[in-house]
Formats: C-alpha cells, structure tokens, sequence
C-alpha cells in the first residue's frame, strides 16, 4: 500500500464505516495506521525458496517468445540481471541503457513485468534487495566470471563527471540533488572496487 502513499487512506476510511461489514487485503512495509485494522506478519522467504522464486520468474521473462528466441531473451535478462546488480541502490532507465545496452530497457520492462524489479521509494527503479544480493554472488559463475557484466557498469560510472551526466544525476530521483549524489557516490566507489578487481581503471576492459 505504501506507493499509494497517504492519499489512499481516506478512501480505504470512507469504504469501511461502522457496521458497513466491508473489509480490505493489503500489503504494505509500513502499517497504515487505520483503526481497528489487523497486521499479519509475513516473514522472509527461505533462503531455498527464495532461490526458486527468482529462477521462476527469470524464466518466465522468456516463457512467451517464439521458440527460437528464448534463448535470447533468456540470455538478454540474464546479462542485465548481471549489471543491474552492480548498483548499490536505485537506478533509472538511462542507467540500465547505459550499462546495459541497447536492448536493456526491453530487458527492463520484463524484469518490471515478472516482479524482479519494482519502482523504489527514493526514486528510480531497484532489483529487490533479496534478488540482487543472489545476482551479485553468482555473477562469479558466469563463463567470463562477471567481467563484462562489470566492467559494462564501470564504463558507464566512469562517466560520471561528464557534464551531461551530471546534469542527468542533478535532477535523478525526487529526494533532491544531496541524496541522488549520494546514491550515485556509492555506485562510483563500487564501480573503483570492480575496476581494481579487473585491472581496468581506465574502464576500457
């Protein structure tokens, strides 16, 4: 419930008066506060589970193409699943443009489509933190071990101080300039780790 923001809480009072039997479902990270409202707890996914879910839901970003082309669609969210697990945090459509190519934002959109990727609260767009930690640790298992996945996310944070770039990064987000460069900050610093792990701080592989 928490991306309807405030809005919807009058509305969801005026549907259940006293005595009007009415009663609503939903989720939320946050407790909406409604009186006489009950909270049902809903704990993390095994570590097993949530292990099954992803696999699922990557499969099915390729479940409705032609037969010939699953293996590229399949391959194609797997290599943006890759890169957007580099960002620390938020990105946004230029970002996993930029990153990860031409055909990312159709990647994006099915990424979007199967629940692997949700609209994050600061601004921008997120992997859920759960997804993009299992990325990150089997990125490792790729046949080039991560390397171009990475090394795609260092050349776009190394252009970082490019005036339109920076332009960009000035209006990212609705938290203010402050915080988007502080997002950003993060994403740079872990762009150096990776460039150090490969040798390639000049980020041309």
């Amino acid at each position: 419930l928490e991306p309807l923001g405030d809005a919807v809480l009058p509305l969801l009072r005026a549907w259940v008066r006293p005595g009007g039997g009415l009663r609503w479902l939903g989720t939320s990270r946050v407790r909406p506060g409604h009186d006489g409202e009950v909270a049902l707890e809903v704990g993390p996914l095994s570590e097993a589970a949530a292990i099954e879910l992803f696999v699922t839901r990557a499969r099915a970003a390729a479940r409705f193409e032609p037969e010939g082309s699953r293996a590229a669609v399949a391959a194609l969210v797997a290599r943006l699943l890759a890169v957007l697990a580099c960002f620390t945090g938020p990105f946004d459509a230029p970002d996993a443009e930029g990153a990860g190519g031409e055909e990312a934002l159709d990647g994006l959109q099915r990424l979007r489509d199967h629940s692997l990727v949700h609209a994050h609260r600061a601004g921008g767009l997120a992997l859920y933190e759960s997804i993009r930690q299992y990325v990150a640790e089997r990125r490792g298992a790729l046949p080039d071990g991560g390397r171009a996945a990475e090394l795609a996310f260092v050349a776009w944070m190394a252009r970082w101080g490019a005036p339109a770039h920076l332009e960009r990064l000035w209006h990212r987000g609705h938290e203010g300039p402050t915080a988007a460069h502080e997002r950003s900050a993060d994403d740079l610093l872990a762009a150096v780790d990776l460039a150090l792990r490969w040798g390639a701080l000049d980020a041309g592989g």
